[in-house]
C-alpha cells in the first residue's frame, strides 16, 4: 500500500526523474516472474 502511495506521489506530483526508479523496479518485477514462469 505505501509503495503504492509513493509511486502515485512520484508520477502524479513530484515528475522528478523519480519515475526510473519505478521502471526498473516493474522490469524486475517481470523477469522474476519470466523466470518463475519458465517451465521448459
Amino acid at each position: 500500500m505505501i509503495e503504492a502511495t509513493n509511486y502515485l506521489d512520484c508520477t502524479m506530483v513530484k515528475r522528478a526523474g523519480c519515475e526510473a526508479r519505478y521502471q526498473q523496479k516493474e522490469q524486475r518485477r517481470r523477469d522474476n516472474g519470466k523466470k518463475t514462469l519458465d517451465l521448459g
